[in-house]
């Protein structure tokens, strides 16, 4: 009886592919949705790859300039990835709230859990196919190749990268079912905010002493830095600390955002306010 429940407590694949079929035509056909996620990311590459290409021909050739324009589009490149996943996440569930559907989706047998994995698919999804777009295009028309990035190197950083953006995406859900549209400003918001902290477009270490230090609290800062140390062939062992520190607080992310989550989304049922949200 034990091991018959708990199959029935498993994910349904239907019901996840079902949202991710949902959410997907949504982005499809939403000018928001394409704006925020596809022309908005165009006109980044455009802009990094053009202050890339002149950043590399004003150096002269110089190895350091060369190094810093492709550095910033490469990293501008990664960023893309932590901020459309995020961004997918925290928006989606805003979509159905302001058409009035989400408590609706959950009066069906679908579970947050699986509500969740599919939003998390999504987002992955659209995250790698942007950043295999983008990465082509900078390799033939701005010469930066993000390939340069040793492949056990890049697909860490990629997993890396989509793991945080999925733990800061719960985080976010779980606001957005307790305070509700008060603070949908968050959903798109947030991330950005964190980017100069990340050390996504220059080294940490130009940043204040003191802001080092927060930097240092988030994974992606790790993970960007490994990027640059692999580029310009920093010690293997250098690069492999870099790693595990940012496996490390990747997790400690994860812990919190999800135990943080399950907090809101239950005060929110308890109290209501998940009902409300589409009052």
């Amino acid at each position: 009886m034990s091991r018959s429940k708990s199959i029935m407590k498993l994910p349904s694949i239907r019901r996840i592919y079902g949202i991710f079929l949902q959410e997907h035509y949504v982005h499809l056909h939403s000018v928001e949705g394409v704006f925020d996620i596809y022309i908005y990311s165009s006109i980044s590459l455009i802009l990094f790859g053009f202050l890339s290409k002149y950043l590399m021909s004003a150096g002269g050739g110089n190895a350091a300039t060369q190094l810093a324009g492709t550095y910033l589009l490469i990293g501008m490149i990664f960023w893309e990835l932590v901020r459309i996943a995020q961004y997918t996440i925290s928006v989606d569930p805003m979509w159905n709230i302001w058409s009035r559907n989400l408590s609706n989706m959950f009066i069906s047998p679908l579970r947050v859990s699986e509500y969740v994995i599919a939003l998390a698919l999504t987002a992955t999804v659209h995250a790698l196919a942007l950043f295999i777009c983008e990465s082509i295009i900078a390799r033939y028309v701005f010469g930066v190749d993000v390939f340069a990035v040793p492949l056990p190197y890049l697909l860490y950083a990629i997993v890396m990268l989509l793991w945080f953006s999925v733990s800061i995406g719960i985080f976010l859900f779980g606001l957005i079912c307790k305070f509700g549209t008060r603070i949908q400003s968050f959903s798109w918001g947030i991330v950005p905010m964190l980017q100069p902290l990340t050390a996504a477009l220059f080294p940490v270490s130009s940043l204040p002493l003191p802001l080092q230090y927060v930097a240092y609290l988030l994974p992606t800062t790790y993970i960007f830095e490994m990027i640059r140390g692999s580029i310009s062939g920093s010690p293997g062992q250098l690069l492999q600390n870099l790693a595990v520190y940012g496996f490390l607080v990747n997790i400690i992310w994860s812990i919190i955002c999800i135990f943080v989550f399950r907090k809101l989304y239950g005060s929110s049922h308890a109290t209501g306010q998940f009902a409300r949200n589409e009052a």
